[in-house]
């Protein structure tokens, strides 16, 4: 890891090629869904690449890993849980102002395609997944100014929407 930490891929394809059966492993017997183990194993490795530095040598790298993998994977089924919520619950805060009717007469999933898709992305990401402007930000290759303007415009015309 050490070597990893100083830029060697090298280091990292020894660490895949050692720890990617136990990790996989452990996913599926943690959750028998072959997707989400496989959605989670790369997180985790995507994890450890961007916390690389973080690691501190003193400490067995097993036991860090799987850790990353651990909580990568609690993280994942958290944002499952999240979006398996009515979203009913997230659009009275965000759309104030519409009729009570028009709310209930409208599926607010069916709402959510009108939308242009970053700005359905962005919805999505602030309000079902709870994350800060930054983070949606990263997750749509944007600024984070641009994740805020996306969010805005998406409840402008979620109002317009439910207003007609």
């Amino acid at each position: 890891m050490e070597a990893f930490q100083n830029g060697s891929t090298e280091a990292f394809d020894e660490i895949f090629h050692r720890y990617s059966p136990r990790l996989y492993g452990f996913l599926r017997k943690k959750n028998s869904d072959a997707s989400l183990a496989e959605d989670v194993f790369q997180a985790t490795f995507q994890k450890l690449h961007q916390n690389r530095s973080r690691y501190d040598p003193a400490l067995p790298f097993s036991g860090w890993i799987f850790t990353i993998c651990r909580n990568a994977l609690y993280d994942h089924l958290r944002r499952q849980q999240r979006r398996r919520e009515a979203p009913s619950e997230h659009y009275e805060v965000l759309l104030e102002g519409a009729s009570t009717q028009t709310l209930e007469e409208t599926d607010s999933l069916e709402i959510l395609e009108r939308l242009p898709s970053t700005q359905k992305q962005a919805v999505e990401l602030r309000y079902y997944e709870n994350l800060p402007f930054e983070e949606i930000a990263l997750r749509l290759n944007t600024s984070s100014a641009n994740a805020r303007q996306l969010v805005s415009r998406a409840i402008r015309k979620l109002r317009s929407i439910l207003k007609n």
